[in-house]
């Protein structure tokens, strides 16, 4: 069914997507989930220890070695040059509480996120998917090529 050479192929385009993944992590390959912050305009406001915040928008990917799953958890009020990735998460409470004393911008700015993202958010599934139907297209070629020998 698999020939050598098909299946050499999918292990090469596997390490190549793992490898790309693993510099684009910067820190090898990754289990559980990852928590990323993405700014989306600086505030005038301190956090309860003084720190300067931003608004930003949090999502989470979870990692088995390649992404599996990406998901929004909508705005917090991140920490200015914080390596921890320190933040304080929002609530509609506590957003409109923001907005009413000048704040935070009414309306919240809208935010997307990045195709880089889902792209590695996905990682996994786009890989699988390429080995598949890079195997399918291989068996169905040298079926080809056999049958008109």
């Amino acid at each position: 069914m698999f020939n050598q050479k098909t299946i050499l192929l999918s292990l090469v385009m596997l390490l190549i997507t793992l490898t790309s993944q693993a510099a684009h992590a910067r820190s090898g390959f990754k289990f559980g989930d990852s928590e990323s912050l993405h700014k989306i305009q600086s505030i005038d406001m301190s956090g309860p220890k003084g720190e300067k915040l931003y608004l930003a928008n949090r999502t989470i990917t979870k990692f088995v070695l390649l992404g599996v799953y990406l998901s929004d958890k909508g705005y917090v009020l991140a920490v200015e040059n914080d390596s921890a990735k320190g933040y304080y998460p929002l609530d509609v409470e506590l957003i409109k509480k923001l907005q009413a004393e000048n704040l935070l911008p009414t309306p919240l700015p809208e935010y997307r996120i990045s195709i880089w993202d889902y792209l590695f958010g996905y990682s996994l599934w786009i890989t699988l998917f390429i080995i598949i139907a890079w195997t399918f297209f291989q068996n169905r070629r040298s079926k080809k090529i056999t049958i008109q020998e």
